[in-house]
């Protein structure tokens, strides 16, 4: 990401100082003009690559100084190349005025994406049928949410109130949280947080697992606060929320003489080298069905979905809930599924999968990491429903 990051700069900082000397050829005041736009194509992503890199650790306030400095980039260098390019084309006004049209399309998007679509949130509904569903839980409803990433909440309070409001009002029998609930440590979550936290209701209780992010491991200094202490005490937390996190558990829901499994992959030691990949090596999970019998309908949670592969090859899930990429926070919104370049990635990437009878839903998650926007990647609260076929 940084090495991206840093190219894609050299190349904006090129094209910049030749487009601007040719913008400003007739201007008294060209060489000031020309170091302005140099500035704000350095400035912004130097504050927010070195508060990562150089601070003693990612708190919470370095990661939004990060954040909104990033964004700050994108308006001031990213959404220029435009106007540069068609400066660099052409000196004629059609393409001067073209540039300075698109240019000025692409910063009120990312406004549009910061201030609207970032807590603009979607309610997904989907029908999952399956002739391996006992009947006692035909129209059984899961809803499904992920990725909140507290710390890189704009108002938190008021976000996961929203949340709250709008996941109840669904009257589930289940909500299944994908991980990733705080952004680098488990303080994130604060007592007035996880209060309005604890109000998610839904008949079978709230079950989640851990995500890349709540394990700790983008903490810098981990001499203070171990992974495994950060994930102790987040996983405590929880619990304290009246949420039930099964972390490579396998528990059991009942209707009557019926009953279905709820598995919990953990995010552990042995997935952690992956979760950037867009590709997974096959990775034994069967200790996370203990106590499953295959001839049960089993729901699987697992934050990332690249680990669908290896739980298809083992048979181990009927209906498998992930989130993790968040379409990439960019998407736009037309076909089934959208196009984005998260689709460029990943084998899977957004919404439901079915193959050999099995399913697998990816929720593009509620939060952001990185900037504090979605483009066209609404925030996804998704409402299953589980359906017998015959």
């Amino acid at each position: 990401m940084f090495l991206t990051t840093i190219i894609i700069s050299v190349a904006i900082i090129v094209l910049d100082f030749f487009a601007t000397r040719r913008l400003s050829r007739d201007c008294k005041y060209r060489r000031w003009w020309v170091v302005a736009a140099l500035t704000t194509d350095v400035l912004p992503i130097i504050i927010s690559l070195g508060a990562m890199m150089f601070a003693d650790d990612n708190t919470t306030a370095v990661m939004m100084v990060s954040a909104w400095s990033f964004f700050g980039w994108m308006v001031l260098s990213i959404a220029r190349i435009p106007l540069n390019i068609m400066a660099l084309i052409s000196k004629k006004r059609w393409a001067k005025y073209s540039g300075i049209a698109i240019t000025s399309c692409i910063v009120l998007t990312l406004f549009y994406g910061m201030f609207i679509t970032r807590s603009d949130y979607e309610i997904s509904r989907v029908d999952i049928y399956s002739s391996r569903l006992p009947k006692s839980f035909d129209g059984y409803k899961i809803v499904q949410i992920s990725d909140i990433h507290i710390g890189t909440m704009i108002d938190a309070e008021e976000e996961l109130a929203e949340i709250v409001e709008l996941c109840n009002r669904a009257d589930a029998d289940m909500v299944a949280f994908c991980g990733d609930l705080v952004n680098v440590r488990y303080s994130e979550l604060t007592p007035e947080l996880a209060d309005i936290l604890s109000q998610l209701k839904a008949r079978d209780g709230v079950y989640s697992v851990t995500g890349n992010h709540d394990i700790g491991v983008y903490m810098r200094n981990q001499q203070q606060l171990s992974v495994e202490e950060n994930t102790r005490r987040l996983i405590e937390l929880q619990q304290k929320m009246g949420w039930n996190t099964i972390e490579d558990t396998t528990q059991y829901v009942h209707r009557g003489a019926d009953s279905i499994a709820i598995t919990g992959v953990a995010f552990s030691a042995k997935l952690q080298e992956f979760r950037h990949s867009f590709d997974l090596p096959y990775v034994d999970l069967k200790e996370a069905y203990q106590g499953y019998n295959t001839n049960d309908f089993n729901i699987t949670i697992s934050h990332i979905p690249q680990t669908w592969d290896s739980i298809l090859r083992d048979s181990l899930s009927d209906v498998t809930l992930s989130g993790h990429v968040h379409a990439m926070q960019f998407k736009i919104p037309i076909t089934e599924r959208g196009i984005s370049p998260a689709m460029w990635g990943y084998k899977r990437w957004s919404g439901l999968y079915t193959e050999q009878g099995r399913h697998l839903y990816i929720n593009d998650g509620i939060g952001s990491v990185l900037f504090p926007l979605r483009v066209g990647a609404r925030p996804e609260i998704t409402v299953i429903t589980l359906r017998c076929k015959e």
